[in-house]
């Protein structure tokens, strides 16, 4: 199980926002602007995806 794995259970949006932010390290305000979303959206997408992330791989944790 990867971190790959993970992102795909994320919504569309989610996957984005973490692809923008994290693999392409762009701003909040770029990212919002390819959205066509505001900055603070971009942060709360981004809030949700990281818990969603961690639930995630605390799960497949306790799998193993």
């Amino acid at each position: 199980y990867h971190i790959r794995d993970a992102i795909r259970q994320l919504t569309d949006e989610q996957q984005q926002v973490i692809l923008l932010r994290f693999f392409q390290q762009l701003p909040h305000e770029e990212v919002a602007r390819q959205l066509g979303r505001t900055p603070n959206a971009v942060r709360a997408v981004q809030f949700r995806a990281i818990s969603r992330l961690r639930k995630l791989l605390a799960e497949y944790r306790h799998a193993v």
